[in-house]
């Protein structure tokens, strides 16, 4: 993957979180059709831009740089599950994962009133 692609795919992750936190974006972000893996190698292949980006000023001593925003895995991930499971079940909510007293559970924003 080409570093502006994983820009592209990670751009939509951010708009997508944005909407998550209340920030509306001027338009809505395409759907996240990759699959995980995609999605992880996209956030560290920028990480790793901003790495190069932020060491290239440092060593020039002067300068300008451009940082990508990146999320963190568990934030991708849960972008991941959000994209991937819809959430439909008429009854209750389908629970997706337990863990300790933990759980990750999926409800479509329909039911939420």
């Amino acid at each position: 993957m080409k570093l502006s692609e994983a820009k592209r795919i990670l751009g939509k992750m951010v708009l997508w979180s944005m909407i998550t936190q209340g920030i509306e974006p001027d338009e809505k972000p395409e759907p996240i059709t990759e699959d995980l893996q995609t999605l992880l190698t996209a956030n560290r292949m920028v990480e790793k831009a901003n790495e190069r980006s932020r060491k290239r000023v440092e060593k020039l001593g002067k300068g300008s740089r451009s940082v990508s925003m990146t999320i963190a895995d568990r934030g991708i991930a849960a972008l991941y599950v959000a994209a991937n499971f819809t959430g439909d079940n008429p009854d209750n909510a389908d629970i997706l994962a337990k863990h300790k007293d933990n759980l990750v559970f999926c409800l479509g924003q329909s039911r939420i009133k």
